[in-house]
Formats: C-alpha cells, structure tokens, sequence
C-alpha cells in the first residue's frame, strides 16, 4: 500500500452519501464499481441498463455489497482494480 494510502473497510465504516458520490464521480467510468451479481443489481435489470448515478449511490449506501471492491482512491481520482500494476501505475 502507498505511504498516503488507507485502507477503509466500508461495511464497517459506511460511507457518506457525498463521501460515495465524490468518489464515484472521481473515477473515469463508476459503472466499473457497481456488482452487477448482487441479488439487487439483479433485481433491478441493472447488468443490462445501468443505473443513475444517484440511484447506485442510494442503493450502495442500502447494501455495501453493490460495490465491487478494492476501489482504490487517490486525491480526488479512483479506481476499481483488481490489477496489481495497473493499482501501482494508479498510485504512483
């Protein structure tokens, strides 16, 4: 992990509904971070359509498990990765 990076466990520690939206809004497309497996994605056709932003914010605030994770924040970018080069080229 970078020497500025923290780690936040956000079932534990929710997020705000600005603090989630923020860091929707800093990644390049925020569809990345939404679990299209979870029973309500599913139930909201949301693999097909995508949701608003403001519906995903909502329903993720609801249920932490429609966040893919790790998303990975810098300043006031983020990424959702599971790439451990592409989250170091990210945090470099």
């Amino acid at each position: 992990m970078a020497p500025d990076a923290k780690e936040r466990r956000y079932k534990k520690d929710p997020f705000t509904k600005a603090e989630l939206t923020r860091l929707l809004r800093g990644m390049e497309d925020w569809i990345t971070a939404l679990n299209t497996r979870q029973a309500v994605a599913k139930a909201n056709g949301w693999g097909e359509k995508a949701p608003s932003l403001s519906a995903f914010v909502t329903a993720a605030l609801d249920e932490p498990n429609l966040l893919r994770r790790p998303l990975i924040q810098r300043g006031s970018k983020a990424i959702y990765s599971r790439d451990a080069d592409e989250i170091r080229r990210f945090l470099g």
